[in-house]
């Protein structure tokens, strides 16, 4: 993941947090650094994750919405970013098993897809909830975000 797809994400994953406090946002560990550790120590963790279900390719973020639906997104840079073939497979087999997959380069798109996919009085709700908290101050403008 590049830095600008990292900053993108964390910036998305705190809108979400604050804008949508009841979803639940689930992260992979595609992006797990590995900076540091010698190459003992890398493999040892990369064998311990695909013990545990790592994949590689698997998608950025899962998103969870209402009434049963998944949003399953990969981030990438506006320009030049490109899914790797591990990525491209694990796309074609989600779609083929009926699931969706978002590319996601515009991070304003993942809240196109919640109102697609949520009723206002949800959105209404999760907005109250905004404006009654602290995190208010930090997105004092994200009403039309809501499209309600």
């Amino acid at each position: 993941m590049s830095n600008l797809e990292s900053v993108s994400q964390q910036t998305l994953v705190a809108m979400l947090r604050a804008m949508y406090p009841d979803l639940v946002i689930n992260l992979s560990l595609n992006g797990i650094s590995l900076v540091g550790l010698s190459l003992q120590q890398k493999a040892q963790l990369i064998r311990e994750q695909k013990l545990q279900g790592f994949t590689n390719g698997i998608m950025d973020l899962v998103l969870y919405l209402p009434n049963a639906q998944v949003l399953n997104l990969e981030l990438k840079r506006p320009r030049g970013g490109s899914q790797s073939s591990d990525q491209l497979v694990i796309q074609a087999k989600l779609e083929a098993l009926g699931h969706n997959y978002f590319l996601i380069r515009d991070i304003y798109d993942v809240f196109k897809l919640i109102a697609e996919r949520t009723t206002t009085e949800f959105r209404q709700s999760q907005y109250t909830q905004l404006i009654n908290s602290s995190a208010f101050k930090l997105f004092p403008q994200v009403e039309r975000l809501y499209q309600f």
